[in-house]
């Protein structure tokens, strides 16, 4: 059964986040596609302020996908790394994150989309 997973960060994957007292953690889908309607799931929660990391690599994520990841990642006041290495996304959700990255509360020092569908345009 496909969940979704919120792991507390250790062994130093959420270094430079110290001093909040929030339990830093990184959020996970263990499932091989990370539909829509999950995405949802996770903007309903209140746990936003706590993410650090968006870590769904090979998730099977479309650029509808991402555009919906940018609405999750908004709410996310301390993510600095964005993992989407390895899915479907295109030059219009490379667009569509690049757009709002800037917009983003966190301060983003991460980024992985290799092994997308990116061209040498988006």
């Amino acid at each position: 059964r496909d969940t979704a997973a919120i792991f507390p960060c250790s062994h130093g994957q959420c270094s430079g986040a110290s001093g909040s007292g929030a339990a830093m953690t990184v959020l996970r889908f263990k499932g091989n596609e990370l539909p829509l309607e999950k995405i949802g799931d996770f903007l309903s929660k209140e746990e936003h302020h706590r993410y650090l990391s968006i870590d769904l690599p090979s998730k099977k994520i479309s650029d509808d996908t991402a555009m919906l990841l940018n609405s999750l990642a908004m709410r996310c006041r301390r993510l600095h790394t964005l993992k989407l290495g390895d899915n479907r996304i295109t030059d219009m959700g490379a667009e569509s994150l690049a757009e709002a990255i800037p917009h983003f509360p966190g301060d983003i020092t991460y980024l992985d989309l290799s092994r997308t569908q990116i061209s040498g345009k988006g």
